[in-house]
């Protein structure tokens, strides 16, 4: 986020913190008069230049000439608590400033492998074009790789950069098993996260600040395992792809937050156990939240990552719902039941992670344990 974006956010919200302390007296004065009345934007308004004048100026020179002088200087206590919190908040900030240590300082190996997989179908050819501009944008941070038995599609990832490996373990018509590409690139490449992303998922920069966040939160070897919720974006031009800030202003005009049950990626430390996961594929239902519910159930670190890690997916006219038309769409739910598992699907949707990504006032990524989780969590 440039300094630009942090100063707007960090204006926009103190503002807020003003108009709270000095709604009281707002509420009590306009009941006394029938003169032209202060409204709320009026004190939103004079916090947000008093604070863009960074103290220049005292707060009541900043006063709409429809609010009263007399009732200001009334106040005098909650304007000196104002500005001490206005302080309190800059100093906050520049102190986390300081104290951040980006990746790249702590080491030189890419902060995640990040591997998808995709069939040579006609109708997907511009997703998956935008798909292969948007991740490359992310190296040499990111290591990218395409699991692909055809030898077009590994041509054109190899142009972009991306490493390739061949399906070696797939089911339900040929999709490629979860499990077995996370230990294919863990086994075979250096990172800190690896993860796996549907094709038809774009990211921002966002994503490395997240992942880099959390690198510092937990140390090795910490069983990590991160996942979010999709936004889904229509019409995603290849311009929008290829740059971060465009794909970014996309999400935020256009795009719509998916449902609580969906989940398009995973990111994990090296220390995840992947072994002991079913043989679940990707592009068939219910593999993804059988897979967040056992990373809960094991005890892994689960993240959700929705709040900070924008995961832009591109719409199509298919719509949003293109798992279930596909042949075994059920393959994934029926494996488990064979194999004496009744999955309780909702205990792995994202909102019951114990930990989420947030933004703070500074415009900085943290974390927090959530303190509650909804009781449809409950893991049997």
């Amino acid at each position: 986020m440039s300094k630009e974006a942090v100063m707007q956010k960090f204006l926009a919200v103190v503002a807020v913190l003003g108009a709270i302390n000095l709604f009281v007296f707002l509420v009590s004065w306009k009941g006394l008069n029938t003169k032209p009345q202060c409204s709320l934007n009026s004190f939103l308004q004079m916090s947000a230049n008093f604070i863009a004048s960074n103290g220049k100026h005292s707060i009541t020179e900043h006063l709409s000439e429809s609010c009263p002088n007399s009732f200001l200087e009334k106040e005098a206590a909650s304007i000196i608590d104002f500005r001490k919190t206005v302080r309190d908040l800059i100093h906050e900030c520049n102190s986390r400033r300081l104290l951040f240590s980006p990746h790249g300082q702590i080491t030189t190996q890419p902060i995640l492998t990040l591997f998808t997989s995709w069939i040579n179908e006609k109708h997907v050819h511009e997703v998956h074009k935008k798909t292969l501009a948007n991740w490359s944008r992310f190296s040499p941070k990111f290591t990218l790789v395409l699991f692909t038995n055809d030898s077009v599609l590994s041509t054109q990832a190899e142009e972009y950069g991306w490493k390739t490996y061949p399906i070696m373990d797939h089911a339900a018509g040929g999709a490629p098993v979860l499990k077995a590409m996370f230990q294919t690139v863990i086994e075979n490449i250096n990172s800190t996260f690896y993860g796996y992303a549907n094709s038809d998922i774009l990211f921002t920069d966002a994503l490395p600040d997240s992942l880099d966040l959390i690198a510092q939160k937990f140390k090795s070897p910490t069983s990590v395992f991160i996942s979010g919720i999709r936004t889904n974006v229509p019409n995603v031009s290849l311009k929008e792809a290829a740059s971060f800030p465009n794909i970014a202003a996309a999400a935020n005009v256009r795009g719509k937050l998916f449902e609580i049950h969906s989940a398009d990626y995973f990111f994990t430390t090296k220390w995840f156990p992947w072994a002991d996961v079913p043989p679940l594929v990707i592009g068939r239902r219910a593999y993804d939240n059988y897979i967040v519910s056992h990373a809960r159930r094991i005890k892994a670190t689960v993240i959700d990552a929705t709040e900070t890690v924008p995961a832009i997916h591109q719409t199509t006219a298919k719509g949003n719902q293109e798992g279930i038309t596909r042949p075994d769409a059920d393959y994934n739910d029926k494996y488990l039941v064979r194999l004496g598992i009744t999955p309780k699907y909702e205990s792995g949707f994202v909102t019951c992670a114990e930990w989420k990504l947030y933004e703070t006032l500074c415009g900085d990524i943290d974390i927090v344990q959530r303190q509650s989780l909804p009781k449809y969590c409950a893991i049997q």
